[in-house]
């Protein structure tokens, strides 16, 4: 099995389908995950479900990619204030 502990990743469109299945699987394996969407209740309803299998913190950054200057903006604020992400799944 795959061991992410001490990883984390940014998954885009994280509230449902693919990219909440990605989100949860990263998460399985022990990483640290960052979703990412545009529907702030539906990231903090999501963001506590995520498992916790190695005491993860999670968090959600909440985002509309149809403003790429915005989003590269939050997204760089939110790398500095809390680490890179090594792996990101786009699933938009």
């Amino acid at each position: 099995m795959i061991d992410l502990r001490g990883l984390r990743a940014m998954v885009g469109g994280a509230t449902q389908g693919i990219g909440w299945a990605a989100a949860c699987k990263l998460a399985e394996l022990g990483g640290t995950v960052v979703l990412l969407g545009r529907d702030e209740a539906a990231l903090a309803r999501r963001v506590a479900e995520l498992p916790r299998s190695d005491g993860q913190t999670h968090r959600y950054l909440c985002q509309d990619f149809s403003d790429p200057e915005a989003l590269a903006e939050k997204a760089a604020a939110h790398l500095a204030e809390f680490g890179d992400c090594t792996i990101l799944v786009n699933s938009r």
